[in-house]
């Protein structure tokens, strides 16, 4: 990460936000990599440059279509990585900027968000979309004629490969159990529609904007363990990708930065929150997508883990500072 350059008050949080959310507490060698090259495309913290999109991009009462969901082998249980974030991104926005947002995920994995959205008492609606790509073709087109939003969001969402297969960071084919989301990725841009994704392994949508550091960084990522042998590096492609170790965290880090354009601290994620949101998670199904178990943890991090950095992230002091600041 730069240092020695001038830069706003917002930027220095994202900076230090961006930082904390790449710990790579695994020491899988991959963040770092993936997050510089997400980071040359933008030139700013990524935290920061996706509050001030979402603040740039939404109004009050305009949809925002939030897409998540990684469902793994064999059985295709809901990974907790992504629905957590997805959540309290959506509660954010309706909270906080006054949108509407539409969260979709595939059918099997609804009944899980619809819980997690209960305990918190929210009133989302939750969608189910097409794991066929015929299918998914129409369902598209019905989205945005009936919502016409103005912003798409990704978060560890799985991305299909340039040959349209999906799979696990061990390289398994999981085509059949995921949304063929893409389709309504390429008709937004399309249509001029603000797109905005955040994962942490190269096999989600939006990775397509960090392709070659993919390939060159992830494993599996030019050759799979399936017969299709095209790897699992996404090709899809959005206007801004962000990067953490957890793709949850990024979410995080980005809600901390909102806090403070807005000048809102209960934007940011809470402890509380968390744990509840986890906890119905594990117990209506999902598990742990590293462990694959039924866990409080997300990515083989344990629940206190993660309220550790959520604690971290609610130190940053959200009062505005009145002069630019040297790093």
């Amino acid at each position: 990460m730069p240092f020695n350059i001038k830069i706003h008050d917002i930027d220095y949080l994202g900076e230090n936000v961006d930082r904390l959310i790449c710990i790579d507490l695994k020491a899988r060698g991959v963040i770092h990599p993936l997050y510089e090259a997400a980071r040359s495309l933008v030139g700013k913290p990524l935290t920061s440059r996706a509050a001030q999109l979402l603040v740039e991009s939404l109004r009050a009462k305009e949809v925002v279509l939030i897409t998540t969901g990684f469902r793994l082998p064999p059985l295709g249980l809901q990974e907790t990585d992504g629905i957590l974030g997805a959540i309290s991104l959506a509660k954010a926005l309706q909270e906080t900027l006054k949108a509407k947002p539409l969260l979709l995920i595939e059918k099997e994995s609804i009944p899980i968000l619809k819980a997690i959205l209960n305990v918190l008492n929210e009133k989302i609606t939750v969608q189910g979309f097409p794991t066929k790509f015929e299918e998914a073709e129409e369902k598209a087109e019905e989205i945005l004629a009936k919502y016409n939003p103005t912003l798409l969001v990704a978060i560890e969402k799985a991305g299909c490969n340039s040959l349209g297969e999906y799979h696990t960071s061990k390289g398994e084919n999981v085509t059949s159990f995921h949304a063929k989301i893409e389709v309504l990725f390429r008709k937004a841009r399309k249509n001029g529609i603000v797109t905005l994704a955040v994962g942490d392994g190269g096999n989600e949508v939006g990775m397509g904007n960090i392709k070659k550091a993919v390939e060159k960084t992830v494993s599996y990522a030019t050759k799979c363990i399936c017969p299709c042998q095209g790897g699992i590096a996404a090709q899809s492609k959005v206007d801004l990708l962000v990067t953490a170790t957890v793709s949850n965290w990024g979410v995080y880090g980005i809600l901390t930065c909102l806090a403070k354009l807005t000048q809102k601290p209960k934007t940011m994620h809470g402890l509380k929150m968390e744990g509840n949101m986890l906890k119905t998670a594990v117990k209506y199904g999902a598990i742990d997508g590293v462990t694959r178990r039924k866990a409080l943890s997300v990515d083989g991090i344990s629940l206190a883990i993660h309220k550790s950095l959520i604690k971290m992230l609610k130190a940053f002091p959200q009062k505005k500072l009145k002069r630019e600041i040297l790093i």
